[in-house]
């Protein structure tokens, strides 16, 4: 932008030389002096520095215009991949793990009345402990997208909240196990 304003105002000096001069004369004198020429622009005024100029700034936008093009792609596409991480999350901490819990502790009654054998407890504790490994890995998962986002829209996702509330971020907060197993919802 710089370049092409100079281009517009320095378009009438073309050439624009200071030197000195030495002459000699037939009878033997010698002429001394500065001498100054001055390259006056008819019918070359600068157009094609002005243009290259223009080009360049145009070319620039260009490139501008399409960074954020891009970021903002990059952006949407973070922030899909986080909110699809965020729903398998609460699907596993809201349906799957209690379902399994629910079908642990029938199996553990159904034991106990020795209904069944100890080999289905065995399996019901194997679908439990994978559901909850793959909470695990879902919510680490979201973690590791949310970190993505923020650090492609360069800060915190959350807006800062006064000192005096203690309120807690529902978004940001997946859900905690109690020692019982129970999943807390805040």
């Amino acid at each position: 932008m710089n370049a092409l304003g100079l281009s517009k105002s320095f378009r009438f000096f073309g050439v624009l030389d200071f030197g000195f001069d030495y002459e000699e004369q037939t009878d033997s004198q010698a002429i001394r002096g500065p001498n100054v020429t001055v390259m006056v622009p008819i019918f070359n005024q600068g157009q094609p520095r002005i243009a290259r100029s223009q080009a360049a700034l145009r070319r620039a936008e260009r490139r501008l215009e399409a960074k954020a093009v891009e970021i903002r792609s990059t952006v949407r596409k973070l922030q899909a991949r986080m909110e699809n991480k965020r729903q398998i999350a609460r699907y596993y901490q809201s349906e799957l793990l209690p379902e399994r819990i629910a079908i642990l502790n029938a199996m553990l009654l159904q034991y106990n009345a020795m209904i069944s054998g100890a080999f289905d407890l065995f399996i019901a504790k194997r679908d439990e402990a994978d559901a909850e490994r793959n909470y695990v890995e879902a919510a680490r998962d979201y973690w590791i997208a949310r970190a993505q986002l923020e650090r492609a829209v360069g800060g915190n996702l959350e807006p800062r909240q006064p000192q005096s509330g203690k309120s807690e971020s529902v978004s940001n907060q997946i859900g905690k196990r109690s020692r019982s197993g129970k999943i807390n919802q805040r």
